[in-house]
């Protein structure tokens, strides 16, 4: 078995090196782009059609031909211009210049967040900048533009175009809340997921019967002329949810073909929607899964090895007790949150819910004694290297999926907060191991799903009766995608050396690892 273990090691990590390498040459080749710092410290990337590199050829762009039209591709909440890599590719492949930019409080932009994200006074001025860039730019025909928006990013796109009637044309994915500008934005492309919330489903259909001054429309087809700037179409795209819609061909299909008619352009029977980044890092994403168990049982070397408790009643009550502290904790996270110096949105509520509880819990153990012979705190410094190697491991290992997925490199103001929401999550973690991982891996491993699954599901009846923020719900897929990898690799851990502090260390600082690099920050240092 150990000769299987190590051929399976040496493959995967073969197979990731391979895929990040490929990953690598392709996000540096074509389509030609630049990363660019616009005014105000906007981070954004131009990506343009064709191959080779013209930014660096000092002929003027396009002096003898046609320059491209324009899209401004706009990022929604927890995302940034990364996350739109896939679909800004896909636009430059079929003849578009693309200018993606990553919001203030996102990605690269160090600009703080405010959580009125909508309106003149918050993301329009980083619109604003997009569009006046792209109609500057010798690259772009400045008088054909038009604005991509997802979620955030279509609102924002919704908003802008009611101001401006410049903007010839836009396409509003999963997103678009209200219509109140003084201006009817031309051409418009509601297009959103079969698995998107409710709200979306509902709202894009009922803007788009506005704009097409109908009671209803029909979903799939156009409503006035797109050469008179009239065009309507709402649509929605089979199985796929809030975040795939980005990666999806068909998609991508129907939003070429409206921008087609958006600049009059010639429509093509079969547009190029070859995404080779995307398939690489699914590889090199499969790989990391695998290698997460080798790292586990790396660490389970490096960790002090600790007693296993046996899997009896105590389980349940386990369980019981985790559900308890949970509910009861909810309400004290209730805004203004006591972890709000964390400054990410939506982390201050979410990560005050579970400090309370883990504190509470750790307090209610400690006075029943529940941790008396588990040494849990025996031999610090090992424990703390292991989970220290851990975290650094996983931050290497997942930098390269950056690109296609979302920025993961830290501003300062991230690192501190990554810092600080590790010391807010820690009790909780440590709480929740003590309490669910007992008995053999098998058992341990089901036990610690079952926990995982019960937070899931308690967040989400929060969310449901009020008691949380609404805006929580954004946390859910963050936590449910986190959990499966957490669980990979501390059961190899705990199959090692069954020491559950060093798992709840590496789960705290992951957790928090994530939230800094993904959700919008409100300060600047």
């Amino acid at each position: 078995m150990r000769i299987v273990g190590r051929a399976i090691a040496a493959v995967a990590l073969l197979v990731f090196v391979a895929a990040v390498a490929r990953l690598d040459t392709l996000q540096m080749g074509d389509p030609p782009h630049l990363q660019l710092m616009l005014p105000n410290d906007l981070p954004a990337t131009l990506y343009l059609p064709g191959t080779g590199h013209p930014f660096y050829n000092p002929v003027t762009p396009r002096s003898s031909g046609p320059r491209p039209p324009g899209v401004v591709l706009l990022h929604g909440f927890a995302a940034d211009r990364s996350m739109m890599s896939v679909l800004a590719r896909r636009l430059a492949n079929n003849g578009f210049a693309v200018c993606a930019i990553d919001f203030r409080g996102h990605g690269g932009n160090r600009n703080p967040f405010r959580a009125e994200f909508v309106g003149n006074e918050s993301l329009y001025p980083d619109v604003k900048e997009a569009v006046d860039f792209m109609r500057s730019t010798p690259y772009v025909d400045g008088s054909k533009l038009a604005i991509v928006g997802h979620s955030m990013g279509a609102e924002a796109a919704l908003d802008y175009v009611s101001h401006d009637p410049n903007v010839i044309g836009s396409v509003l994915i999963s997103g678009g809340w209200s219509l109140d500008g003084p201006e009817r934005p031309r051409n418009t492309l509601f297009i959103f997921a079969s698995g998107d919330p409710g709200i979306v489903r509902r709202n894009s259909p009922a803007i788009a019967a506005q704009l097409a001054g109908v009671d209803r429309v029909e979903l799939g087809r156009s409503y006035g002329e797109q050469a008179a700037g009239t065009g309507v179409k709402a649509l929605e795209v089979e199985d796929v949810n809030h975040v795939t819609i980005l990666f999806s061909a068909g998609a991508a299909r129907e939003i070429i073909g409206w921008l087609d008619g958006v600049f009059g352009m010639p429509p093509r029977a079969d547009p190029d929607l070859s995404a080779p980044s995307f398939s690489t890092a699914a590889i090199a994403f499969a790989a990391f899964c695998v290698m997460l168990m080798l790292l586990g049982e790396a660490l389970g070397k490096i960790a002090p090895s600790r007693e296993r408790r046996p899997a009896d009643a105590g389980s349940l009550l386990g369980l019981g007790m985790l559900a308890a502290g949970l509910v009861l904790a909810m309400p004290l996270a209730a805004p203004p949150p006591p972890a709000d110096f964390l400054c990410l949105e939506l982390a201050g509520v979410a990560f005050s819910w579970l400090g309370i509880a883990g504190g509470a819990l750790l307090a209610v153990l400690v006075i029943g004694r529940n941790l008396n012979g588990l040494r849990l705190f025996e031999q610090p410094m090992q424990t703390l290297l292991a989970a220290f190697l851990g975290i650094g491991a996983i931050y290497v290992l997942m930098a390269p999926f950056g690109p296609v997925f979302h920025r993961l490199a830290l501003t300062p103001e991230r690192l501190i907060a990554s810092v600080l929401a590790t010391l807010v999550l820690a009790p909780f973690f440590i709480a929740f191991e003590v309490l669910v991982r007992r008995g053999r891996p098998g058992i341990a491993t089901l036990l610690a799903m079952l926990g995982r699954m019960l937070i899931v599901a308690i967040l989400a009846g929060g969310i449901l009766t009020g008691v949380m923020p609404a805006g929580v719900t954004l946390m859910l897929p963050i936590l449910g995608g986190l959990f499966v990898l957490f669980e990979i690799l501390a059961a190899s851990i705990y199959q090692a050396c069954g020491n559950i502090v060093a798992i709840a260390l590496v789960e705290a600082a992951w957790l928090a690892l994530i939230a800094a690099a993904t959700l919008p920050i409100r300060i600047m240092l």
